[in-house]
C-alpha cells in the first residue's frame, strides 16, 4: 500500500521501537481499514477479527493513548483500476469504489470501539487521507497507519510497525515530516513526484524506473537548482527538454579539468577564456561554460532526459488526478467534533458473544483511571482499590498487586474483588493513603520481625551451653 518501497528510503531517518507508553496523552488519528485488512486477512476464524480490534484498541488505551478511528469511505475514481486488480487476485470480490462488502464489516468495528467510548469516523475518501488531514489541522498528534500515502497527503507524524514488545507493552516506528525533509531534502511534493515515477495505488508509474533511480534524478535535478516536483509537471510543456531531446549536434570537446570548451592540451596552451586564464585553466573554477554547447547541456541533464522520453511515451503523464488527489482531496473538509464517551461494558460483551473475562474488563478500566482517562468511565465502572497485597516488578518496573472493588455489572465472577497489577509511582499519586497504610503495615511487619528475631537470638543465647562448659581449654606452647 502506498508509493512502492518509499519506507525503504525513509527507513534510516525514522525513530526505530519507540514504546507506545512514551505517547500518552497524545491523540493518534488510526487507519482503521489498514487494521480490518489485516485481521481478516490472518484469521480464518468468523468475528474473530472483533476480539482482535478490542485487544488491540483496549491494550493501546492502557498505555494511555486517546484514539480515533477513521475508516476507508468511497474510494476516488483513480484508484479503480487498483482495486480491480485486487479484486481479480483477491478472488472476485467487488472492485466498486463504494465498497460495499466492506462496509458490513466496518459498521460491526464501530459498534465494538463505540462502546469502548472512541469517535469512530467514516472518510469522505480514504481512511489514511482523513487521518493526514487530522494531523495536519492539529486535531491529532499522529497518524497511525502502515500506508506511506498518509505522508503524501500531508500527513507531519506518522506511526507503522506496531508491534507487541512483551505481554504488556507495544512499540511503533516514528516518521517525521520535518525530519524527512532536513536530512533527505524531500517535501510532501518530492513524494507526490515520486509516486508518479515509481507508482502507487493511483497510477502505476512509469517502466523502468524504481525507488533508487528516483532518488538520482531527484539529486540531478536539485544539482541543477531545479524543484524535482515543478520540474517533473512541467515536462509535457518544457521546451528546453524537447529541443534538447531533438538536437543532433556533434558532441564538442570540453576540458576534463575545469568543464570548459576546449581540451586540456589547448589550455595548457593557450589558456582558458571561461577561467579567465593565459595559461592552463582553474579545476576550482566554479564559471559555468559559456559554450552553450548542446551536447554540453545534455550531459547535465542525463538522467532527466532519459527519464523524460520514457514517461512522455505514456500520454496520460503526469497524472493531474493523482496530483489532485494528493494535494487537494480534503480542501473542504470542516472540522468534526471529537468526543470521547464512557465504556459500555454491558453492549461490548454482548457484541463479542461472550461473557467476556471480567477481570480483563477491570485490568482496562484500572489502567485508564492509571493513566488519566477516567472520562471513558462511569460512575459504575469506576473501581476502588481496597488493598495492596504486595510489591513486585513487571518489565523492571516497580508495581503493585492490588485488590480493587468487582465491576456492578459482573456475575458471574465468583470472588469478591479483583487483583490487577499496577505500577507502584502511578498508583501513589493517585490512592497516597492506601500506599501510606501498606507501607505502614510493611515496616511494622518488618520490626515485629526483627524483635522476634532478636527476642529468639537472646533465649538461644542465655539457655544454651558453651562447648567450654565441657572441655578445658588448652592453650598451644
Amino acid at each position: 500500500m502506498g508509493v512502492k518501497d518509499l519506507w525503504k528510503v525513509l527507513s534510516p531517518v525514522a525513530k526505530k521501537s519507540v514504546p507506545v507508553k512514551s505517547l500518552a496523552g497524545k491523540t493518534l488519528a488510526v487507519d482503521l481499514s489498514g487494521w480490518i485488512v489485516e485481521f481478516r486477512t490472518n484469521q480464518n476464524v468468523p468475528h474473530l477479527y472483533l476480539k482482535t480490534l478490542y485487544q488491540r484498541a483496549s491494550r493501546l488505551m492502557k498505555q494511555g493513548v486517546l484514539l480515533v478511528m477513521v475508516a476507508d469511505g468511497i474510494a476516488p475514481e483513480c484508484k479503480s483500476d487498483a482495486m480491480a486488480l485486487r479484486s481479480k487476485e483477491g478472488g472476485g470480490v467487488t472492485n466498486s469504489v463504494s465498497r460495499p462488502l466492506f462496509k458490513p464489516i466496518v459498521k460491526k468495528c464501530f459498534e465494538v470501539l463505540e462502546c469502548l467510548g472512541l469517535p469512530c469516523i467514516e472518510a469522505p475518501g480514504e481512511a489514511e487521507a482523513y487521518c493526514a488531514w487530522l494531523d495536519k489541522n492539529e486535531l491529532v498528534d499522529g497518524v497511525l497507519t502502515s500506508d506511506s500515502d498518509a505522508l503524501l497527503y500531508g500527513a507531519r507524524t506518522v506511526y507503522r510497525n506496531l508491534e507487541a514488545q512483551n505481554k504488556f507493552d507495544y512499540a511503533v516506528d516514528l516518521y517525521e515530516m520535518s525530519v524527512i525533509e532536513e536530512r533527505l531534502g524531500m517535501t510532501r511534493e518530492t513524494l507526490v513526484a515520486m509516486a508518479m515515477l515509481v507508482g502507487c495505488d493511483y497510477d502505476e508509474g512509469i517502466r523502468d524506473i524504481g525507488i533508487e533511480k528516483a532518488q538520482e534524478l531527484f539529486r540531478e535535478l536539485r544539482s541543477n537548482h531545479k524543484d524535482p516536483f515543478t520540474r517533473i509537471m512541467s515536462w509535457r510543456e518544457n521546451q528546453e527538454l524537447k529541443k534538447l531531446t531533438n538536437s543532433e549536434e556533434k558532441k564538442v570537446a570540453h576540458c576534463k579539468l575545469c568543464q570548459h570548451k576546449g581540451t586540456k592540451t589547448l589550455h595548457d596552451k593557450e589558456g582558458c577564456h571561461d577561467c579567465s586564464s593565459v595559461k592552463s585553466c582553474d579545476q576550482s573554477s566554479k564559471v559555468t561554460c559559456t559554450c552553450g554547447s548542446v551536447h554540453h547541456q545534455k550531459e547535465k541533464h542525463t538522467l532527466e532526459l532519459r527519464y523524460y522520453e520514457k514517461a512522455l511515451r505514456n500520454s496520460a503523464f503526469p497524472n493531474k488526478m493523482l496530483v489532485d488527489e494528493f494535494l487537494h482531496a480534503n480542501d473542504d473538509l470542516v472540522k468534526p467534533s471529537l468526543n470521547w464517551k464512557p465504556i459500555d461494558i454491558t453492549s461490548l460483551e454482548n457484541l463479542l458473544s461472550t461473557s467476556y473475562e471480567n477481570l480483563k474488563m477491570a485490568e482496562l478500566v484500572v489502567q485508564l483511571q492509571m493513566s488519566g482517562q477516567s472520562f471513558l468511565l462511569c460512575k459504575d465502572t469506576t473501581l476502588n482499590p481496597t488493598k495492596i497485597l504486595k510489591e513486585c516488578k513487571q518489565n523492571f518496573v516497580k508495581c503493585f498487586q492490588v485488590q480493587w472493588s468487582k465491576l456492578a455489572s459482573d456475575r458471574t465472577t465468583h470472588d469478591s474483588c479483583y487483583t490487577v497489577t499496577v505500577e507502584q509511582e502511578a498508583f501513589s499519586r493517585l490512592y497516597g493513603e492506601i500506599t501510606q497504610e501498606y507501607r505502614a503495615e510493611v515496616e511494622l511487619a518488618r520490626k515485629k520481625k526483627e524483635h522476634k528475631k532478636e527476642t529468639k537470638k537472646g533465649t538461644k543465647k542465655k539457655n544454651g551451653s558453651l562447648m567450654t562448659d565441657y572441655f578445658k581449654v588448652k592453650k598451644r606452647p
